[in-house]
């Protein structure tokens, strides 16, 4: 791992210990009912049946007859990290839900927004660690605005393992241009296998965090937009 991870994973872990709760955010039901008709689409891989896939929640539109398997909803929750680390410091990105209709997967994507600070950072928790040994792949989809480039050049994925709490005791991460990210304002999805990560001292079998996100300064603003995130 060279220092520009290792001082990304630093930060984030500084504000995994005290960040605050992002009470209701992106959570799609509210929105149920607004919006008009749109098409809903497949996703780059349509949904095969009979493959189980691991919906954490977030960021993916199960339908129709589609068996998609999400973990209760009461011990799964999202962080938006603060510049403090305490939970009394700024969001470092949007802390309210922004959707957007260009996307990948379903009817929409989300957009996530950078508050200007030297660090931003969100991520998908459970209370009680989680197997997923039975899935083989991260799947994810990311699209930076073309006038982020220099926000998002690198955007960092993490993934938390073990029994502690309430900090775990692994940290695997990955950088999304490793699999074919391009900050060029273009949709890519990215395929991530789970031995990859284990590589990285990730534990499948015991899974506090199946996914974090994180990266360096930015311009207040500057955004990127996420969509079908799932294991398979």
């Amino acid at each position: 791992m060279n220092a520009r991870y290792g001082l990304l994973l630093l930060l984030l872990l500084i504000a995994l210990v005290g960040c605050r709760e992002d009470p209701g955010s992106f959570d799609y039901s509210t929105h149920e009912g607004v919006r008009q008709p749109v098409e809903f689409l497949p996703g780059p891989t349509p949904y095969v049946s009979g493959v189980p896939r691991l919906w954490l929640q977030v960021f993916y539109e199960p339908a129709g007859d589609e068996r998609v398997f999400p973990f209760n909803a009461d011990n799964t929750f999202i962080f938006a990290f603060d510049t403090v680390g305490d939970g009394t410091g700024a969001f470092t990105v949007n802390d309210e839900d922004e959707e957007s209709s260009d996307r990948v997967q379903g009817e929409v994507s989300n957009r996530i927004v950078h508050q200007g600070f030297t660090f931003w950072g969100l991520g998908v928790f459970w209370f009680q660690p989680r197997d997923i040994s039975q899935y083989t792949t991260f799947n994810i989809s990311l699209k930076s605005t073309s006038t982020a480039a220099a926000t998002f050049d690198e955007i960092v994925l993490v993934f938390t393992s073990g029994a502690a709490n309430p900090a775990p005791t692994v940290t695997s991460s990955v950088g999304a241009t490793e699999y074919g990210y391009v900050n060029d304002g273009e949709w890519h999805s990215i395929t991530i296998p789970i031995s990859d990560l284990e590589a990285r001292g990730f534990l499948p079998f015991s899974v506090r965090s199946p996914l974090g996100l994180g990266g360096g300064e930015g311009t207040l603003g500057d955004s990127f937009l996420i969509d079908d995130v799932y294991y398979q």
